[in-house]
């Protein structure tokens, strides 16, 4: 396994698509490609629209190579929810169709997709099979794919598959290149400082980033903590536009956000624009409700963008961070003690002391994906036996 040394060819499975927030998946794909490896990002299956078929196209980047593959199944994509038996022999089918679409034979195939759309990791006749959940899997799966070996963010996600005998390693979010950058900068600026001013925009500023349409947010508990602070400037940055299909609740909540003056909608932006605003932001906010998480507030990845800022963070009750002091949050997975927690935050001045900011920065940083790619190639290459595919 040849991962830092670019000598891989990898076909990633996500479960998201490449356009829109980019998330583990895509860091990984990034990074990986920056290490010198040829990396296929494959698309979940289109279900929407027009298109048909299996369309391959590049990736415009300024460094690596990532190609992007887009497919619509050539069998009724509903048949997953109605006759998975039917839907597996289809994505059989599916998968060596896309083989024959790149033309490439991979060495390693690299899946995280939580959901079950290719069955058997097998199907794709790489030499090294991963599976990489990051978010919880299908409630009621504990299969791994015929995978070598499984990569979790969280022991909750890694414990579904408590049965399977094969290695298992859990490793937490990452860190992309350009809050690394950012963070490093920071320390450069900050270090020899006793303190670093505290609304030095004019306002203090709250940051919040990811989609504002996700049905996890404690709504009520976001709206609350803004309303009892019309002196905060609140920048929420995320997608929120695209209500079509979505439920009244939905609309009501982005009304109740664009009516209060003291919050700004920014939408889908990319990582520079936040990171442009980052020296105006001096709290940052994560408001989920650990009931409708997914993942129960195992993990969040936006966790360590946040303090690879140096700016304090409040969140909701998250297991991978209970053991430490980098972000404030509940003692319980009830969100009824945010509001106070976020207020004494922002009365808590020590809380901006350089030291503090260093120490959270240094933190993320030692999360970074180019060091968890390293950490996964010393685990790959004790724990697998890799065998030629013909």
């Amino acid at each position: 396994m040849r991962l830092r040394d670019g000598r891989e060819t990898i076909l990633l499975i996500s479960p998201q698509p490449w356009d829109g927030f980019k998330v583990s998946k895509h860091h990984y794909a990034m990074e990986l490609a920056d290490l010198g490896n040829d990396v296929v990002f494959l698309d979940p299956p289109e279900t929407t629209g027009r298109f048909r078929g299996i369309d391959v196209s590049k990736v415009e980047r300024v460094t690596g190579s990532i190609q992007r593959v887009r497919y619509r199944t050539w069998f009724p994509y509903n048949l997953k929810f109605h006759s998975r038996i039917f839907y597996d022999i289809g994505m059989r089918i599916q998968a060596n169709r896309i083989l024959k679409r790149i033309g490439k034979q991979y060495t390693v195939v690299w899946d995280f997709d939580p959901s079950y759309q290719f069955n058997d990791l097998n199907w794709f006749r790489a030499r090294s099979k991963i599976f990489h959940p990051v978010d919880q899997v299908t409630e009621g799966r504990s299969e791994t794919k015929s995978a070598d070996v499984l990569l979790s963010v969280a022991e909750s996600i890694a414990e579904r598959f408590r049965e399977s005998t094969i290695p298992k390693l859990v490793i937490p979010h990452g860190l992309c290149s350009q809050y690394e950058a950012y963070g490093r900068s920071v320390i450069s600026r900050v270090e020899g400082r006793a303190s670093i001013p505290i609304g030095s925009s004019g306002r203090f500023r709250v940051g919040y980033a990811g989609n504002l349409l996700a049905k996890a947010i404690d709504r009520p508990v976001f709206i609350e903590i803004m309303l009892n602070h019309p002196d905060i400037e609140f920048e929420l940055f995320g997608p929120f536009e695209s209500l079509d299909g979505q439920p009244e609740s939905a609309t009501h909540w982005i009304s109740r956000l664009k009516d209060l003056p003291n919050v700004r909608l920014h939408g889908l932006v990319t990582p520079q624009r936040i990171l442009e605003m980052a020296p105006m932001i001096d709290l940052w906010l994560v408001c989920y409700d650990v009931g409708l998480d997914h993942n129960g507030g195992a993990n969040s990845h936006k966790i360590l963008e946040y303090l690879a800022t140096g700016s304090p963070v409040v969140s909701n009750r998250i297991l991978a961070y209970t053991d430490t002091n980098f972000i404030q949050m509940p003692a319980s997975s009830s969100n009824t003690d945010l509001p106070l927690i976020f207020r004494n935050t922002v009365l808590d001045r020590h809380l901006w002391d350089t030291q503090q900011r260093v120490d959270r920065i240094r933190f993320a940083l030692k999360n970074t994906y180019r060091h968890h790619i390293e950490t996964i190639e010393v685990f790959l290459k004790k724990n697998m036996t890799v065998v030629e595919v013909n």
